[in-house]
């Protein structure tokens, strides 16, 4: 399990300046969760000028999702993965929020429903 306290440390250069935190509530989403992340990060990565971090937050998956997950965080500097040991959206956004510092006023935005109910990706 990765703890919150673990999180990779904001880049200096983005320090003092406005960083743009994802985080990717996940449940059960190993067959969806790499293609999703990749395409996000290819976008973030081509369009933002200012820096960003994706912060992927397992909520108690039973599949393969953590794996997935820290594949993807060794992979990409910009990428975290944090395991929870109970379900929630709201439980993993708290969570997540709290340690990095973030948002918990209105005009935060967290990124949810990696794959539609199809079980195609969404469109990022």
């Amino acid at each position: 399990m990765t703890a919150l306290s673990t999180l990779k440390p904001i880049p200096p250069a983005a320090r003092g300046e406005v960083l743009v935190d994802m985080v990717l509530p996940v449940f059960n989403e190993a067959h969806v969760l790499e293609a999703s992340v990749d395409r996000l990060h290819r976008y973030l990565d081509a369009t933002f000028t200012f820096p960003w971090r994706i912060t992927i937050v397992d909520n108690a998956s039973t599949d393969d999702t953590m794996a997935v997950a820290e594949r993807l965080s060794a992979a990409h500097p910009q990428v975290d993965a944090v395991h929870l040991d109970a379900k929630g959206r709201g439980r993993a956004l708290r969570a997540a929020w709290s340690v990095l510092g973030g948002c918990t006023a209105p005009g935060c935005v967290a990124a949810s429903n990696v794959s539609s109910s199809r079980g195609s990706t969404t469109g990022w």
